[in-house]
Order: C-alpha cells, then sequence, then structure tokens
C-alpha cells in the first residue's frame, strides 16, 4: 500500500547521480526501520551475540598468528584441532546458573550459557567430529 523503499534525503553517490551515497556503519545503526520488519528484542539480542561471538573467533586466531613463528599458517594438524578443542570453559553449579539468571540481559546470558559449551570456540565440522585424522 506504501513504497517501502524512498528517498532518504542523502548525497547522491559521485559515480552514479541517481544513486544515494551510503552512510558511516556506526550511523546505519540508528536508521529508520518499519516496525513491521523490526527485530524482537530477543532475536536481536540474539544476533548481536553470535555476531560478537563472529568477531571474537576472527580476533582471537590472528592475534595468536601475530606472536607466531610462521605467521598465516598451521604448523601442524594439532594447531587446527585446537582451534574447534579450545574455548573457555565455565564453572558448572548451582551458583553459577543462579548469577546467569539474575543477569538482565538476555545477549550476555546467551554468552555465559551454561550447557557445556566453551567460550571463543569454534564449532567443530562434521569430518572432524567422525574422525580426528580424516
Amino acid at each position: 500500500p506504501y513504497p517501502r523503499r524512498g528517498r532518504t534525503g542523502r548525497p547522491p553517490t559521485r559515480k552514479d547521480p541517481k544513486s544515494e551515497s551510503r552512510i558511516p556503519l556506526i550511523l546505519s545503526l540508528d536508521i529508520y526501520v518499519p516496525r513491521d520488519e523490526r527485530f524482537g528484542h530477543l532475536k536481536m539480542s540474539d544476533f548481536l551475540t553470535y555476531a560478537l561471538k563472529s568477531i571474537v573467533q576472527f580476533i582471537l586466531p590472528e592475534l595468536h598468528a601475530l606472536f607466531d613463528g610462521t605467521p598465516n599458517e598451521f604448523d601442524s594438524f594439532e594447531d587446527v584441532l585446537r582451534l574447534y578443542e579450545g574455548g573457555i570453559k565455565l564453572p558448572q553449579g548451582p551458583l553459577f546458573k543462579a548469577l546467569t539468571d539474575a543477569l538482565p540481559l538476555e545477549m550476555i546470558r546467551e554468552l555465559l550459557r551454561t550447557d557445556g559449551e566453551g567460550i571463543l570456540r569454534f564449532p567443530t565440522p562434521l569430518v572432524i567430529k567422525d574422525s580426528k585424522t580424516a
């Protein structure tokens, strides 16, 4: 019943005057999104949590590579396996469960979930799950 994509008033691009220029990433977080297309608070929390996990999973191996003698390559197959077997194990027990349940933000609760999965751990590919020497 109404156009979904209208002009925003941003200046045109240099190469194509009929197209609008892009805005910086930080400013793009504060743009209008129609109510029916907006994420719910739980879905947005999950989205931000997995985005944060993905960023950290990218940065952590890069930091290890900076201090490695042979950057941008694996020295052995054990280095590859460490990506999937690593992570930070969280303590188990009722006290930790009560603490995470008391946290106000769903995003932090998702990061500190108590299902046994370590923080900052890559999901293990099916090939490696079947056989570590495959």
